[in-house]
């Protein structure tokens, strides 16, 4: 606890009124919890509309040459790092491996959008920028989760 001395009278520092036992890593641990709960929800959905060959996306992926079996297996991929960013709320070497494998594979989907030039197309720049803020979220997680290990 810091302490300033003026004229007589110590004053505590002000953090220690919101954090009385002294731990000021836990906005960074809810931070971490926030973000990763946000990022597997968004992953359990795409990669659950991909496990069932379903939705904008599916339609998508068949129509630019990916098969059946290859949409499964980045769906199952999603699915279980989402389950490895949940896990990672009370295990964070699993959260750090959920977020670098989400990162990869949002990376991927903003590759994938760039090589088609969708980007450029009107009407699908906004199904093209969804990836973009997926990744910017997996690296924002990123940083929550190693801060706060």
């Amino acid at each position: 606890m810091l302490a300033i001395r003026r004229r007589g009278y110590s004053r505590a520092d002000p953090a220690d009124a919101y954090f009385p036992t002294g731990d000021r890593t836990m906005p960074m641990e809810i931070g971490s919890i926030v973000c990763s709960v946000a990022l597997a929800v968004v992953s359990l959905g795409f990669g659950a509309q991909k496990l069932q060959l379903r939705g904008r996306t599916w339609t998508m992926l068949r129509g630019r040459g990916y098969s059946a079996r290859t949409v499964r297996a980045i769906g199952t991929g999603q699915v279980v790092l989402a389950a490895a960013l949940i896990a990672g709320i009370f295990f964070a070497p699993l959260g750090i491996i959920g977020c670098l494998g989400t990162a990869a594979v949002y990376l991927w989907g903003v590759g994938l959008h760039v090589t088609y030039g969708d980007y450029g197309n009107p009407d699908t720049r906004g199904a093209a920028l969804l990836p973009l803020a997926f990744l910017a979220l997996s690296i924002i997680t990123l940083v929550f989760v190693v801060a706060s290990s």
